[in-house]
């Protein structure tokens, strides 16, 4: 595995307090290719269509996890937000399972152990900042 240096460079360049959004990145990055299955060949398509797909759906999805938040009543947002990630959790495994095809079962599996990483990561520096 190559040393973590885009995750120290996003830190000093993003400053205090963005770690975790470095952090979550590098694992992203580092672990979507692992999880595409061997038999599905890698570097398909142009750079400007995967750039555009991948920034899209970057796009997309932060404006779907931020919108819940909108809402006033706290748990009515965490309600939502709670019903926003599974939604996207079954339509990734989907995604996965239409294109890459995989079992959905798999495919759902992977989507969230990788989520469950992510939100634990996320936990850990959240509260070690306050801390």
């Amino acid at each position: 595995m190559p040393p973590p240096g885009p995750v120290f460079r996003c830190h000093v360049l993003s400053g205090p307090g963005r770690g975790a959004s470095c952090l979550q990145g590098e694992i992203t990055g580092r672990g979507a290719p692992r999880l595409l299955p061997a038999r599905y060949p890698r570097g398909r398509g142009s750079p400007a269509r995967r750039g555009a797909i991948t920034g899209g759906g970057t796009f997309a999805g932060g404006i779907v996890h931020t919108l819940p938040f909108l809402i006033s009543g706290y748990s009515a947002a965490i309600g939502a937000a709670l019903a926003v990630v599974a939604s996207e959790l079954v339509v990734l495994a989907w995604l996965r399972h239409r294109f890459f095809r995989t079992s959905f079962a798999r495919s759902f599996l992977a989507i969230t152990v990788g989520g469950a990483i992510i939100a634990a990561l996320s936990s850990a520096l959240g509260i070690a900042a306050v801390r």
